[in-house]
């Protein structure tokens, strides 16, 4: 396998018969990934990201990718590991013949979040299911639900021509489903090749929150729910479903009221159908409505 990172040459027909790897972004800074396979003139672009370090309005131009911008039928499909702008944020540039494929809920998370301006209707040709192979291309994809931030995050497993490539795409092992991440060490995939690992806090200290876990983080709200007269006001991302879950517990458990800046955010996650999905409760679930 031939894994190559910003070459000045097109990765298509640079070893004949080996799956070919080109690292565009994300190899030297935070966010921005892009990373395109080919095997025999067919290619898959795994995210199309927008750097974390670009400012609001900054213009990103697409990385090198050929027929990118202007549709090219050997770009069998872009794969988008979850639904975090480092990792999607460039695809409003991206020619609207590519099929694009991410998780379901991945997805509506983004068609919810498009109507004040941090999300995207995707238009996708297709949809992942934890450990399900499907083919695309010349390519088998595995995905492999992964804890994460980001709801509804995969990495995948790349094979072509006898040859296996992992992207992890971004993981964690500390959120509410760190079963996935046990599941993921306990019994990974096999006869890996070449692995694309995402790496944003190797090497870095703690963040000094003190807080290991996202099961720590609802153990602190309860006790400052516990320990606070009147309303307990919380801020975070609209799309992290997992700390929604931990703030809808904790409001359900101490009869606290949700409030914050996220109340519309919430009100389109619920109606965009994660009832059924987060399995909120229904007593949650009617806090938030009334909440939002």
């Amino acid at each position: 396998m031939s894994v190559l990172q910003l070459s000045e040459q097109p990765v298509v027909g640079q070893v004949n018969g080996s799956m070919n790897v080109r690292i565009h972004r994300g190899c030297d800074e935070i966010g921005g990934s892009c990373v395109e396979v080919e095997y025999r003139g067919s290619r898959l672009i795994l995210d199309i990201g927008r750097p974390l370090s670009a400012g609001r309005d900054e213009f990103i131009p697409l990385p090198g990718v050929p027929g990118l911008a202007t549709g090219h039928p050997s770009i069998a499909a872009i794969l988008l590991s979850h639904g975090h702008q480092d990792h999607w944020g460039l695809i409003d540039q991206v020619h609207r013949s590519i099929p694009v494929y991410i998780g379901k809920r991945a997805a509506d998370v983004l068609r919810a979040a498009d109507f004040w301006g941090a999300g995207i209707d995707l238009h996708e040709r297709g949809h992942f299911d934890d450990r399900v192979p499907m083919s695309i291309g010349e390519f088998t994809v595995t995905p492999y639900l992964v804890d994460h931030s980001g709801f509804d995050a995969y990495a995948f497993v790349i094979e072509a021509g006898g040859q296996r490539l992992m992207y992890s795409g971004d993981f964690r092992g500390h959120g509410r489903k760190s079963s996935v991440f046990e599941r993921l060490i306990a019994n990974p995939p096999g006869n890996i090749d070449a692995l694309l690992l995402e790496g944003t806090h190797v090497g870095q200290a703690s963040a000094g929150h003190g807080l290991a876990s996202e099961a720590q983080v609802e153990e602190s709200l309860a006790e400052l729910a516990g320990s606070t007269n009147g309303a307990v006001v919380t801020l975070s991302s609209a799309q992290n479903i997992d700390r929604l879950v931990t703030i809808s517990r904790r409001a359900a458990s101490a009869r606290e009221r949700l409030r914050g800046e996220n109340a519309d955010a919430i009100r389109a996650t619920l109606h965009a159908g994660f009832r059924r999905n987060v399995k909120l409760s229904e007593t949650s679930v009617t806090q938030l409505d009334n909440a939002a």
